[in-house]
């Protein structure tokens, strides 16, 4: 088809049906494709969204095709009316579908051409300046870093986009990534000799040119945040995935101080390595020796420094009752939880103290030596330890005891690790920063709704404002034929979760549930000490079985552990997170999942516990109001991970008996009932399970 200029397109809803019709110009380069209605309406109603500046919050099942249906009006609306529009997704797994599979089918279906980019956080792109750094002082590097090292100049001299995804190397050697990585803190921006062969500075020209920039939400929230030419300007966006949104802005808009951050400040100034000393200060010694004196009191409060923020940490950690068995937790600080606030006031104080001494002492040399080689690694130094030092005062004297503020402690192997604050109330920070400057939003996931209703979406995300004449909602439910294809059942005779006897009996039904289950089962789990202690127990069993475990933490990372899943004749794939969304195994590649327990956040869990205090504060139930409908939707996705086609089979097994009928279930359980597609449940003891399931399973071979 001849290609048509930007004034001869036309932003035709007509014609964009017409486009996935059957016989249409999709089923032409899209092997396999057809008309779906669900999908029809989604189109139609998102390029009305874009056309009319409405704010469109979407919920498409599995399968109704949502990721073309707001591309086709995307790129109809950039290249008729010449606006851009950002595509953001969570998972890196979309991102590459939009990149390497939508947007190119699009190329050869559409009567006209369009550019897309895809724009990724710094962090993903080589800094050639750090490179050259970093082979000029090889010497300092252990071995596993310098063949790191090795590889990625081999690399570095051919390719054109410098993206980390490109590298293949084991995981081990691709954890030392950061030696190279771009980051803002040692960005020297215009001031680069390598500014113009930047790898991060032609993404950003890519997306400036482009008519679809796709990227994810963090960067998208970096945008929103501080500008500064993250993303290129844009008034229409798409969120996918939509459903993370708040707990992203809430991670993405705190403040932390972080232990191990400070001590690499602090490392990369002065330290110990093998008895010699080394490190920015010492290097000005040998190049400045008039300032001798001055650099030893820098190097007496760098050691200062390092001492009182291991005090600060071990007096949090010293003030935390353990009441999990996790090593590695968060913890709401509030009162009653944690260390008093006074208790640490002259901890903080000294902490404080030492780092303004310190900061000051670094000022001075940075005046002194403005003009000379060294004054651009002393500013950036001078940056890093600026925004801990404001980090942990706004925490302590401002965002601890405020209402408005959630303050938590993140714990590795049991000890504080990280002190964060974030503001609760997320939802208006997403309004002031990104909604108000946009003329039209669309929201977009298969889990926005609790029983078909959106209010909780609205309220959590801060889109109460815009009701009415701005905001439309649209629901589509899966294409699928559940009742015939899926069956869901609930073991009722467990014990509750949160029993002493819980986990050990979910233990021994899992060793006889799997061995009489044929095919892939995923297990999905809630803590990931819980994970790890019963996969501990299944290994030795499983494998004289011929059953191969995999799991998450232990056998690999997420592709790895995918991919050995399906290369598996039987195999189970065990995880936490990650593997409650973003799974798609389609057939026999997954034929069974199970759901050890419905997926409440623990009520440790910082925005939870927050959350529930201000509802209990104003006479409200937070387990109703912010608990329960956060879990539904969480279940959602992961029910969401077994039926992902037309052809797909199987059975969800759950082995929580609040889910079950009362009274051996909750009454709320209906409200996990009532947001899925598969209506059909089956409430089966522990001693049925295996037999029930393996029965249902083979009905289809």
């Amino acid at each position: 088809m001849a290609d048509r200029g930007a004034s001869e397109i036309q932003f035709e809803i007509e014609e964009m049906r017409a486009l996935i019709e059957d016989g249409g110009a999709l089923s032409q380069v899209l092997s396999g494709f057809c008309h779906r209605q669900e999908q029809e309406d989604l189109l139609v109603r998102m390029a009305e969204a874009l056309a009319g500046e409405e704010f469109l919050l979407a919920e498409a099942g599995t399968g109704v095709g949502k990721s073309l249906a707001y591309l086709i009006p995307a790129v109809f609306w950039a290249r008729s009316t010449r606006n851009r529009v950002v595509v953001a997704t969570r998972t890196k797994a979309l991102q590459d579908q939009l990149i390497k599979e939508d947007l190119p089918l699009l190329q050869k279906a559409l009567p006209f051409g369009f550019f897309y980019a895809l724009a990724k956080g710094r962090e993903n792109y080589l800094c050639r300046r750090k490179l050259t750094d970093l082979v000029s002082r090889g010497f300092n590097l252990q071995p596993e870093e310098q063949e790191f090292l090795r590889q990625v100049v081999v690399w570095a001299s051919r390719t054109r986009t410098g993206d980390r995804q490109e590298l293949h190397m084991d995981n081990e050697l691709l954890q030392h990534w950061p030696l190279v990585a771009c980051d803002w803190r040692s960005c020297l921006r215009e001031q680069c000799s390598f500014q113009d062969s930047c790898f991060r500075q032609r993404m950003i020209k890519r997306a400036e040119s482009a008519d679809i920039v796709v990227t994810n939400h963090a960067l998208l929230l970096t945008s929103a945040r501080i500008g500064n030419g993250v993303l290129p300007e844009f008034k229409y966006l798409i969120i996918d995935e939509a459903h993370n949104l708040e707990r992203q802005a809430f991670d993405h808009f705190s403040l932390t101080f972080n232990r191990a951050e400070v001590r690499d400040i602090l490392n990369s100034l002065s330290q110990k390595q093998r008895g010699v000393q080394i490190g920015f200060l010492v290097m000005l010694q040998n190049r400045h020796p008039s300032m001798r004196a001055r650099l030893e009191q820098a190097h007496k409060l760098v050691e200062d420094c390092r001492q009182e923020v291991d005090n600060f940490f071990k007096h949090i950690t010293r003030g935390v009752p353990r009441t999990t068995r996790d090593n590695s937790f968060s913890l709401h600080w509030k009162e009653g939880s944690g260390p008093l606030p006074e208790e640490m006031v002259e901890v903080f104080v000294g902490l404080d103290t030492v780092m303004a001494s310190l900061l000051g002492v670094l000022q001075e040399f940075q005046r002194d030596l403005q003009d000379s080689p060294e004054a651009l690694e002393i500013a950036g130094l001078i940056e890093r330890l600026t925004e801990c030092v404001q980090g942990i005062q706004i925490i302590m004297n401002e965002a601890l005891g405020d209402p408005e503020q959630v303050v938590w402690i993140d714990f590795w192997y049991g000890r504080a690790a990280a002190v964060s604050a974030s503001p609760l109330r997320i939802g208006n920070l997403l309004d002031n920063s990104l909604y108000e400057h946009l003329a039209s939003l669309i929201m977009v996931s298969a889990t926005l709704t609790i029983a078909e209703d959106f209010a909780y979406f609205i309220e959590r995300n801060g889109l109460e404002a815009y009701r009415g004449e701005k905001l439309a909602t649209i629901t589509r439910q899966s294409p699928f034929d559940y009742d015939s294809n899926c069956r869901m059942y609930v073991v009722n005779d467990l014990a509750n979760p949160g029993h002493r006897d819980y986990e050990r009996q979910c233990g021994d039904f899992l060793q006889e549930f799997l061995e009489k289950v044929p095919g892939r089962t995923l297990v999905l789990f809630t803590s990931r000490r819980m994970l790890l202690d019963t996969a501990a127990g299944l290994r030795p069993h499983l494998e004289e079985q011929g059953i191969r475990l995999l799991v998450q933490h232990q056998d690999g990372e997420f592709n790895t552990l995918i991919a050995d899943l399906v290369t598996a004749e039987r195999a189970v794939l065990m995880g936490v997170d990650t593997f409650w969304e973003g799974v798609d195994l389609k057939g026999e590649n997954l034929t069974c999942l199970v759901m050890v327990r419905l997926p409440f956040r623990p009520p440790s869990d910082p925005l939870t516990s927050a959350w529930q205090d201000y509802y209990r504060n104003n006479g409200e139930n937070g387990f109703y109001r912010y608990s329960l409908p956060d879990a539904v939707l969480r279940f959602k996705q992961g029910m969401g991970r077994l039926i992902r086609s037309e052809l797909d089979w199987g059975a969800a097994v759950i082995l929580d008996r609040r889910l079950a009928a009362p009274p051996r279930g909750k009454s709320y359980g209906q409200m996990f009932h009532r947001s899925l597609p598969e209506r059909r449940v089956v409430e089966i003891s522990r001693n049925e399970a295996g037999r029930e399931v393996s029965d249902w399973l083979n009905s289809f071979a």
